[in-house]
């Protein structure tokens, strides 16, 4: 007489056993950002984490503002001046700036010692713009040098 076997939800590695077909547009799962970072404190987020967040949010909002000013020149009103050349070539530098603090947010949320040092400078130049600067500065810098040797993995004041 055959017995009813119970279905097995675990795998020998101790992985679930999926029978479903694998999605090949699916992005590969990977422990960068929120990872196993976080599975270890419940669900919140390491304090250089926040940071990275931080940093990135910053830059998407920098992008929506150069965007717009770029927009407000090359849609003019008023007939072209020779100063709008200018504004352009400053404008892309911001935009370069702008993606370089995106990418430095994003290597802070992968706990990479270069993003971490970009993370800092801008902390420090942010600190003359007051009031808000100041305050976003002091988070940053807070978080990026106190924060970081939270995750055990490295020493803060090594050069």
């Amino acid at each position: 007489m055959n017995q009813r076997q119970e279905p097995q939800w675990l795998g020998n590695d101790g992985a679930p056993a999926v029978d479903e077909p694998v999605n090949r547009y699916l992005p590969p799962k990977s422990d960068t950002g929120r990872g196993a970072a976080v599975a270890g404190r419940g669900g919140k987020l390491m304090p250089y984490q926040r940071a990275g967040r931080v940093l990135r949010m910053l830059a998407i909002f920098y992008a929506v503002l150069i965007v717009g000013a770029a927009l407000a020149i090359a849609l003019p009103a008023t007939p072209r001046t020779s100063d709008d050349i200018f504004v352009l070539v400053v404008l892309a530098l911001a935009a370069g700036l702008t993606v370089l603090m995106f990418m430095a947010g994003s290597a802070v949320l992968r706990h990479e010692k270069w993003g971490r040092n970009v993370g800092i400078a801008y902390g420090v130049l942010s600190l003359t713009g007051v009031p808000i600067g100041t305050l976003l500065g002091a988070y940053l810098l807070w978080r990026l040098i106190w924060g970081w040797n939270v995750a055990g993995t490295a020493n803060r004041w090594e050069p």
